[in-house]
């Protein structure tokens, strides 16, 4: 877990902490949720790894969008085996899949461990 501090108006805090009231939250998750809405919008940068590791661009979208923004954290999900759900298509799906399947074979992890990610309706 990571802190962030924030400088804020006390009057701002005062309207924050009453959001969050309302929405059954502590301020803390109310704050997180409310960053995470306001990111989700955002068009952001690929990361440096992720760009020389020559994904496809529905790969790179797929990855930051469900946050594997490390390496470390794409490989320990694939350690675990972990499995996504997403409304991508299914060529979508494939193209996905291969990628994350060449880059565990690129890395040496044993083949049968890797990121499954299935449509919604699966």
């Amino acid at each position: 877990m990571s802190k962030l501090v924030v400088n804020c108006d006390q009057k701002d805090k005062a309207v924050w902490v009453q959001a969050a009231i309302k929405g059954g939250m502590k301020l803390e998750a109310w704050v997180n949720k409310a960053l995470n809405e306001a990111a989700a919008g955002v068009e952001t940068a690929v990361p440096g790894w992720m760009a020389s590791e020559k994904f496809n661009l529905v790969t790179e979208r797929f990855l930051i969008d469900h946050r594997f923004l490390k390496e470390s954290d794409l490989y320990e999900s694939c350690e675990r085996g972990d499995v996504i759900r997403t409304d991508a298509t299914k060529r979508e799906l494939e193209t996905i899949n291969r990628d994350i399947h060449d880059w565990v074979c690129s890395i040496h992890v044993e083949p049968a461990d890797w990121l499954v990610v299935i449509g919604l309706e699966d």
